[in-house]
């Protein structure tokens, strides 16, 4: 792996310079002058504002939601209901886990006691875009850890960031700030008001620096000081070793005389360029003579070639020759039998169409012509014929048995009609005689056959008489009834005899046909047979006589193969005389070419060596360079170690005229904040030193140090210089809420008065200012307000009041 290039002193200048251009860009108007007003931050700086938090099961809330809007919003309650732990839930939103430290809470702090899991959800704008910041926590056996996979940053073009590490890294990267510096610029937290005024000189120093990030210019410093002495001292060390191993292999190449050994070889090589020189002249030669007999022998070749193939071709022949005989031969036989078969079907056929009485030579004599079922003569129009006859005579059997049924029928229905109106008939004839010797009796005996009193026989002889002609006329109703019946039964039985006799008949004539039928499809099968052998002879004789040509041909083709190879076989006679010069003439030329190569390899073993001494030659002018080119290097390095100590004075000028800066757009914001908080009563204004030092300037001229104020002004004192560094940082950078946790310990109600001047200022300027409170009066003078308080079960609870 090479040795990494140690940074020249140029190199750190460069650094240092990129480092200071960098801290400029992360305040960029502080070098421009400055107005008398507060102005609000430029245009096209990106402004922050927060629209909504949501928490559940953290710190001491199971719920609670938060909707921010521009102006002051106050979050007022009894001490220990929970206020400051949603401003820390702003600061755990962005920044995760990375949050808990800066707070001086553990994950299981921050998780509700009993809960299983937690979450909060920050909803803010930056810029153009929406983002919804979220981080989640859940119990794992005994430690509560982070939710990777819940702990995100969302963007409203669906960007999103997931895990603890890459949402905290992107809001550091998008406000430029990580969580040291939101809590020092964006957060005042609850007790921290007056660190500036309380910490020492040099405590006050660092925390200033650090706030305005003047801090990195003495990394910066010491980075570069120290980094450039290393570096220039290892670099010294190893330029004055390397100057020397260039002087010693200077003097070893120099003592091996290097131009005249390259001009001994350039000798030999020019001697083996002139003896290749001449082999090659003898190898040409021998190539050309070798060339000719290669090529008389490759016409060789190529007619010994054409002869092989000539009698592959031959015996081709021949083989085709003998298959064609013994196919022509298989052929005749398979004739004959056709033709044996042909006559016996014919003798078959003949005696079928005499047993039919068909004109036997007139169908047997059109075979000669047909070549299909229809072309042959009477046969096939007297199968369709009997077909056709069969069928109609089927019909006609159909209708007939059809005929007779319907007959039989209808006689049936007459026969059963007439043999229920004759047993009516003979019911009511016995009951009309039951009735009238019933009635004889009753005669008799004198009485009514109705009302059994006593009568005249005179009296129902009337009705008697009417039963007797009753009984006569159904009794001749019956016999007439009777003699039909019979009449019907014997013509129904005529019927049936006439109709089997009248079908039988057909039936006859139909089986005739079927048998006449049977007898021509078996004459049809036996023509379509004696067709296919004539179909299939002709073929054959076809085939045959193909073959026969063939044969013929194959005859003529085999007798010219022969000439020709006799023709080329007399062409071969000088082969092995060629054969045996050819191989001569190889000896010699391999002789050649084995003494070309033993010259080329002497002439690249001196090739080599010349190169080899001008890579040397080479090599020691690269050395005689490289000499030179270090003892240019010592000279500039001796000359930058004497300027090593102006990197020191560079950074401190960089860092007093930025502090200076800072320090005057400071005093100028401090001054009219506090402004707007002074009674007017005794203060002209607050001057602050170069080392930070605060003064306050008596409206008499003389100054007194904060720390001798009263608890309260030494409080709006504070109050101004942490707003002062939040304007010059979001001048500097982006238009950023401020959260102020207690704002108002040590203030009385005046001084409360007075800081929400300052308060109304900063909510015009910057937006947005949330402060957590219990003061009446701040509460009363803010645009929004929120309600803290404990429940009966400990836990908090957050309600908007307006």
């Amino acid at each position: 792996m090479p040795k990494k290039k140690e940074p020249s002193l140029l190199d750190l200048f460069t650094q240092a310079e990129r480092d200071v251009e960098g801290e400029e860009r992360d305040l960029p108007r502080l070098s421009r002058p400055l107005k008398k007003r507060l102005a609000p931050p430029a245009s096209q700086a990106p402004a922050m504002r927060l629209d909504s938090l949501e928490i559940k099961n953290l710190w001491c809330y199971e719920q609670a939601e938060i909707a921010f809007d521009d102006g002051i919003t106050v979050i007022a309650g009894p001490n220990g209901s929970g206020k400051s732990s949603l401003l820390e839930s702003i600061f755990f939103a962005l920044y995760g886990s990375k949050a808990g430290p800066a707070m001086d809470r553990s994950l299981a702090d921050i998780l509700r006691l009993g809960a299983e899991a937690g979450s909060v959800q920050l909803k803010f704008r930056y810029g153009s875009n929406q983002y919804t910041a979220q981080m989640a926590l859940r119990c794992r056996g005994d430690s509560v850890v982070s939710e990777r996979e819940d702990c995100r940053l969302l963007r409203d073009d669906g960007t999103e960031w997931v895990g603890v590490e890459n949402a905290a890294s992107a809001v550091e990267e998008l406000f430029g700030m990580n969580r040291d510096d939101f809590t020092n610029c964006l957060y005042v937290r609850q007790g921290e008001i007056d660190r500036l005024i309380r910490a020492g000189e040099e405590e006050r120093r660092r925390m200033i620096d650090r706030l305005l990030r003047l801090e990195k210019l003495d990394r910066y410093a010491q980075r570069a000081r120290e980094g450039a002495r290393r570096a220039l001292n290892r670099r010294f060390d190893g330029l004055s070793h390397r100057y020397q191993d260039l002087k010693r292999a200077i003097e070893v190449l120099q003592a091996e005389n290097l131009d005249k050994r390259r001009l001994e070889i350039e000798e030999k090589i020019q001697e083996k360029q002139s003896e290749l020189k001449n082999l090659e002249k003898k190898i040409s030669e021998a190539e050309r003579l070798q060339h000719g007999l290669r090529e008389r022998l490759q016409r060789l070749e190529e007619l010994t070639r054409e002869v092989e193939e000539r009698q592959r071709e031959l015996s081709q022949k021949e083989k085709q020759l003998k298959q064609h005989e013994t196919r022509e031969q298989q052929l005749g036989a398979e004739l004959e039998a056709l033709k044996q078969r042909y006559k016996q079907l014919e003798t078959q056929l003949g005696k079928g169409l005499t047993q039919l009485n068909l004109p036997k030579e007139q169908i047997t004599r059109s075979f000669n012509d047909a070549g299909r079922w229809e072309e042959i003569e009477v046969l096939p129009q007297e199968l369709s014929q009997t077909k056709s006859r069969q069928e109609a005579l089927y019909i006609q059997i159909q209708e007939r048995q059809t005929q007779i049924t319907q007959q039989l029928e209808k006689l049936a229905t007459e026969r059963e009609s007439l043999l229920k109106n004759i047993v009516q008939a003979e019911a009511q004839e016995q009951n009309l005689r039951r009735e009238l010797e019933e009635m004889c009796s009753l005669a008799q005996q004198g009485r009514c056959p109705l009302c059994q009193q006593p009568v005249r026989a005179e009296t129902f002889r009337p009705t008697l008489k009417e039963k007797e002609m009753a009984i006569q006329k159904l009794a001749l109703e019956i016999k007439t009834g009777r003699a039909r019946l019979e009449a019907l039964e014997a013509q129904i039985h005529t019927l049936k005899q006439e109709g089997e006799r009248s079908i039988q008949k057909l039936d006859d004539e139909f089986k005739a046909l079927e048998a006449r039928r049977h007898k021509l499809e078996e004459l049809k099968e036996q023509a379509l047979r004696l067709l296919q052998i004539k179909e299939q002879g002709l073929e054959k004789r076809s085939g045959r006589k193909s073959i026969v040509e063939d044969m013929e041909a194959l005859r003529d083709e085999i007798a010219r193969l022969k000439a020709k190879i006799a023709e080329l076989e007399q062409r071969l006679g000088d082969a092995p005389q060629l054969q045996e010069r050819s191989q001569q003439v190889q000896e010699i030329l391999q002789q050649l070419l084995a003494q070309k190569g033993e010259r080329e390899r002497e002439r690249e073993s001196l090739l080599s060596e010349r190169g080899r001494i001008e890579e040397q030659l080479e090599q020691l002018k690269r050395f005689q360079q490289a000499q030179a080119e270090t003892e240019e290097e010592l000279k500039k390095i001796e000359q930058l170690q004497a300027e090593l100590e102006q990197l020191r004075e560079f950074y401190e000028t960089i860092k007093k005229d930025l502090r200076k800066r800072n320090i005057r757009a400071i005093e100028l914001y401090f001054n009219q904040l506090f402004g707007l908080m002074d009674s007017g009563a005794s203060y002209r204004g607050v001057r602050i030193t170069e080392d930070y030092e605060i003064f306050v300037e008596l409206k008499n001229g003389s100054t007194i140090r904060p720390e001798l104020l009263s608890g309260g002004e030494r409080a709006l004192i504070n109050i101004a210089l942490r707003s002062a560094i939040h304007q010059v940082l979001s001048q500097a950078a982006s238009r950023m809420p401020l959260i102020l946790d207690e704002p108002t310990i040590y203030l009385d109600r005046d001084r409360v008065n007075r800081l929400q001047f300052l308060l109304e200022e900063l909510g015009r300027r910057i937006g947005q200012v949330i402060v957590v409170s219990h003061e009446v009066g701040l509460v009363e003078g803010a645009d929004h307000e929120y309600r803290t308080e404990k429940t009966a079960d400990n836990t908090s609870r957050v309600y908007r009041v307006r």
